[in-house]
């Protein structure tokens, strides 16, 4: 992949997003366009279209971007109504992301994090192509992230901005040849912060040591991706060896240890929420990868408060018995009293609770009954 220089013009210093345009379009002579470089409304508002800010080079559609803007992916996917996703970054000219080994990286004021979401057409077939839904930007403001959503066109030319969401039927032929529909819902900007939120704040999800401590093709083969974002001189420190930071795997990984795959899966799933200072904290289920302490991860825990949400189970999770664990009730229904996540899914995740299934269905010990 070859990529074109972008560089940043000039930066507000209030808001620190404020980025001009350097470049010249097209001739008039009918030419080559030159590259877009990338430019932010100096008011601070988005932009009516992603084409304007120009994050991408050439055909919009192929996401190919501009040097500068990083491509990223994560080793545990958050299940989206079994879309696909493509993960990109882009900072401030000058600016360096603050390095942390367990916590989530510090990313500087004016950070844009874009998220592509799409189905592809046959999943046999990459060449077949694939239905771009809708984009979603992150972008780092003073003391929260604000978003912002771009609802794709049928012709795959450009996406506009979006601010009070949309259902989308969506039809694709699977990996077994079979063709799948889903009701894909695009999210108003309100619906954000339902999992963007942490202490009441609009934060980040996926960028954190654990979760890019993988692989990624910068168009020399795949290389550790922590590796080299080092190398491009992004981190404001010193980072150890990627062999030495802590890395989450892929849950759909049949070798890995049983246990590891399923808490992995609802670190990557859950955690957003039911961590301390997520949205779900005052449950006091904590589903992130690092609490140590199996009550809090529901083994023979009583809800606080689900009302009907118990399907009448007495626990969370009870050992050796899934059917009669709440967490699993409500991981595999789609009823909006019910049903875990609450938002914004349309449908069930199977692989996540067959693999819950059969994590519950092999813990050992009972709970005491009350």
């Amino acid at each position: 992949m070859t990529y074109r220089h972008l560089k940043y013009c000039s930066l507000a210093a209030a808001l620190a997003l404020s980025l001009t345009a350097c470049g010249e379009d097209a001739g008039e002579d009918g030419g080559e366009a030159a590259p877009c470089e990338l430019k932010m409304p100096q008011d601070g508002e988005p932009f009516e279209k992603l084409s304007d800010y120009c994050f991408f080079q050439g055909d919009l559609a192929e996401h190919n971007p501009t040097e500068g803007v990083y491509a990223y992916g994560v080793n545990t996917k958050l299940y989206s109504d079994k879309s696909d996703k493509l993960r990109f970054f882009v900072l401030p000219e000058g600016e360096k992301i603050g390095f942390h080994e367990t916590d989530k990286w510090d990313f500087p004021v004016g950070t844009i994090l874009v998220k592509t979401f799409y189905y592809p057409n046959d999943a046999r077939s990459p060449e077949a192509g694939r239905q771009i839904l809708e984009t979603r930007l992150l972008v780092k403001k003073q003391d929260e992230w604000d978003t912002e959503i771009y609802r794709w066109n049928e012709e795959q030319t450009d996406a506009e901005h979006y601010l009070i969401g949309q259902t989308v039927d969506v039809e694709w032929i699977d990996e077994n040849g079979e063709t799948q529909t889903v009701d894909y819902k695009i999210p108003a900007k309100s619906d954000c912060k339902s999992c963007h939120n942490h202490n009441d704040k609009i934060t980040l999800l996926g960028p954190r040591t654990r979760q890019l401590n993988g692989e990624n093709d910068y168009g020399d083969g795949p290389v550790n991706q922590i590796a080299y974002f080092n190398e491009q001189g992004l981190f404001d420190g010193e980072v150890p060896s990627v062999d030495s930071l802590p890395k989450l795997i892929d849950p759909q990984d049949e070798s890995q240890p049983l246990e590891l795959r399923a808490r992995t899966y609802l670190e990557g799933n859950c955690a957003h929420c039911h961590s301390p200072g997520g949205p779900a904290r005052n449950s006091a289920l904590f589903l992130n990868i690092d609490e140590e302490d199996p009550y809090h991860w529901g083994v023979c825990k009583t809800p606080i408060a689900a009302g009907g949400g118990t399907g009448g189970r007495p626990y969370d999770i009870y050992p050796g018995e899934p059917e009669r664990s709440i967490m699993l009730y409500r991981m595999n229904s789609n009823d909006p009293e019910i049903k875990m996540p609450e938002l914004p899914l349309r449908t069930i995740d199977e692989f996540g609770v067959n693999l819950v299934t059969e994590w519950v269905a092999n813990m050992e010990g009972s709970c005491a009954q009350q």
